[in-house]
């Protein structure tokens, strides 16, 4: 069954797919590159000027935030997840391939409503401001830091999900993570 159309249907795929991975890939290296200093900012200010740094710790816990949140969405594309296959790898082909669907289906279902909860959780806490402890910064924004993450890995399902089984070329060009590359 071919659904793409010759316009390009799968061009649009690929720009997004491109868009995204640049995205991701420049805020997790900033992120790291973040923690890193305020790590290191926070040995240097505690062991050697004797002077604690408190908000060095919560700057780099909210980076590395960002990069778990991120780094979900980078995950769900190259498909690098953990999984127990055990039981689907003894089904036969033709089942496994329908585990597999329904499988997909209910992950990317379930990455939406996630999304959706999570941009509800980030609406309530612009209503009702809070703010971190020591650098007083909106909580408002680490939690849109986790909705937007949850919401690129939904989009990311759901655009692998359309290039395994909607097309019949891979625009994407994905692999199997893991080990079995």
């Amino acid at each position: 069954m071919q659904v793409e159309n010759e316009s390009g249907g799968t061009g649009i795929i690929r720009l997004i797919d491109k868009c995204l991975d640049l995205f991701e890939m420049t805020v997790s290296a900033l992120a790291l590159l973040g923690m890193t200093v305020s790590v290191l900012l926070a040995i240097v200010l505690r062991y050697v000027l004797k002077v604690p740094n408190i908000a060095g710790e919560e700057i780099s816990r909210y980076l590395l935030v960002t990069i778990v949140f991120i780094g979900i969405s980078m995950c769900v594309r190259t498909r690098s997840h953990m999984g127990v296959t055990i039981f689907v790898d003894m089904l036969p082909a033709c089942l496994r391939r329908v585990v597999m669907v329904i499988a997909d289906i209910i992950t990317t279902v379930t990455l939406g409503f996630i999304s959706v909860l999570s941009w509800l959780y980030v609406a309530s806490s612009l209503a009702r401001p809070q703010f971190s402890v020591t650098t007083g910064m909106p909580m408002a924004v680490i939690y849109t830091v986790m909705a937007l993450g949850l919401t690129l890995s939904a989009l990311r399902s759901a655009m692998l999900f359309w290039s395994d089984y909607l097309t019949t070329t891979h625009p994407l060009g994905v692999q199997k993570g893991g080990d079995d590359q």
